[in-house]
């Protein structure tokens, strides 16, 4: 095959891991109930899901935590936010079962905006590490600049999250007391 065929697919390899974190963090708060609040609260008239068995869907008349038992059949999921501001869930199953349920809307959890925060920089840390892997790669390139370049991308948006995570982990156990 030639060295333009390793080259590209070192280069597809890296924009993969590092392109992939943001897509994964939108389409994984997308479902989340305060992100289906914010987006009623923000001008959205209906906000609509297909739920599977393994893709519930978020029932707003029964408070957040362990109790809330989600819809997690198939069919179809349509948010609406009524003039008195309250969530109106309209289901309708694949088998053409209704249902509707109320309830208020709600904030994100402190917890998960941490969350949200350190998964953000996890992205940074793979996207950096990809920058500086490709420009480690130039530096030391012996035959082929763009190969050099995707090979380092491709190593350094691996090892800089998996070392900055092992530093951060020594870190937080250092300063833990012990027992």
């Amino acid at each position: 095959m030639g060295n333009w065929f390793v080259t590209a697919l070192l280069s597809f390899a890296a924009l993969l891991l590092v392109a992939s974190g943001p897509l994964v963090l939108w389409w994984a708060t997308r479902r989340q109930p305060w992100s289906i609040c914010k987006r009623l609260e923000h001008g959205r008239r209906r906000v609509r899901l297909q739920t599977s068995y393994t893709l519930p869907a978020w029932n707003p008349g029964q408070p957040i935590g362990p109790g809330n038992s989600p819809i997690s059949i198939p069919g179809l999921a349509t948010y609406r936010l009524t003039p008195d501001r309250l969530v109106v869930l309209e289901f309708v199953g694949s088998g053409g079962q209704r249902e509707q349920l109320v309830g208020p809307l709600i904030e994100r959890p402190a917890a998960r905006r941490r969350t949200g925060k350190l998964l953000g920089a996890a992205w940074l840390m793979s996207a950096t590490g990809a920058v500086v892997g490709g420009l480690i790669g130039l530096a030391t390139n012996q035959t082929s600049t763009a190969g050099a370049v995707a090979g380092g991308a491709v190593i350094g948006s691996i090892t800089v999250p998996l070392v900055m995570s092992i530093v951060g982990g020594m870190i937080r156990n250092r300063h833990r007391p012990m027992s």
